[in-house]
């Protein structure tokens, strides 16, 4: 119609019409008056229908069911705080290379991606002393995660929460 050039039109596709995966994803225009057929330019895009993680199977918990609490050392000093704090994540459902792992250390996040050789396996993130020494002292600094994939899905809910005692000597 008239007043349409130029500007964008939403066009719905019903959901199980989708498939999960590589997409090539394009419009085909046939003109009213002259039945010429124009096609847009294809755009691949990844479609994934579910979240990372998997379903929460226990949904009257805070946490997410399938995301186990991070293993961290249960006292953290300045005597035996190196570099980093080795934290080991387990694997979840639906883990893909490409997640990125959203670590909370008290609110300090950090962001691990998940490389193609860790799908199914224990994740071991390296923790920075810094970033201890920025989260403070306390009697039980909490350590949880989130999981986003690829494409920006996150899980449902934050993983299992595991307390750490930290004496770095700041507050």
């Amino acid at each position: 119609g008239q007043g349409r050039e130029g500007r964008n039109i939403a066009l719905y596709v019903p959901a199980e019409k989708i498939d999960a995966g590589l997409l090539v994803l394009y419009c085909r225009v046939t003109r009213a008056q002259t039945r010429e057929v124009q096609e847009s330019l294809r755009l691949t895009a990844l479609c994934k229908l579910s979240a990372p993680g998997g379903p929460d199977l226990k949904k009257d918990e805070p946490w997410h069911s399938e995301l186990h609490a991070p293993q961290a050392p249960a006292r953290i000093d300045a005597q035996t705080l190196g570099e980093f704090i080795q934290v080991t994540l387990d694997p979840y459902p639906l883990m893909e290379a490409g997640d990125t792992l959203r670590l909370h250390i008290g609110v300090e996040p950090l962001d691990y991606v998940v490389q193609p050789a860790e799908v199914g396996h224990t994740v071991t993130l390296h923790v920075p002393a810094g970033l201890l020494r920025q989260a403070g002292d306390s009697n039980a600094l909490a350590l949880d995660y989130q999981v986003i994939d690829r494409v920006g899905n996150v899980s449902e809910k934050w993983s299992a929460r595991a307390f750490v005692q930290v004496r770095l000597g700041n507050t």
